[in-house]
């Protein structure tokens, strides 16, 4: 069931796979504190962003990294080397802990990581 977020881009309720929730959201559901650097806020359409990087790079192979994502995800974990320095930037923007610092979709659909993949299409 999908939910709309109210004039301020708050969502009324909040749920989800945890392993892949942004910081607010995973607080909220495992009733654990706000990682450092993040902000107890109420889950907003911002908070949809940080799922986004954790299956990049869940897909990039981080999950083979013995407990890689739910360190990067929970603990600030640093990744591995070799990833491209555009890739680190794009899914470092959609999880940032703090959901102020995170881009908007529209932002962030150009991102040049993106437009690289896109061959620059959604310019």
């Amino acid at each position: 069931m999908s939910h709309k977020a109210d004039e301020h881009g708050v969502l009324p309720v909040a749920g989800g796979t945890a392993d892949y929730s942004s910081p607010e959201v995973y607080a909220l559901l495992t009733r654990q504190p706000v990682p450092e650097g993040g902000s107890r806020v109420e889950p907003c359409l911002l908070s949809d962003l940080p799922p986004i990087g954790y299956v990049l790079l869940d897909c990039a192979g981080l999950r083979g990294v013995p407990y890689g994502l739910h360190k990067f995800a929970r603990e600030g974990g640093a990744l591995p080397e070799g990833y491209p320095a555009a890739f680190v930037d794009f899914v470092l923007w959609l999880t940032a802990q703090d959901p102020a610092k995170r881009g908007s979709a529209q932002e962030l659909l150009g991102h040049r990581w993106l437009q690289q993949q896109a061959g620059g299409v959604w310019q």
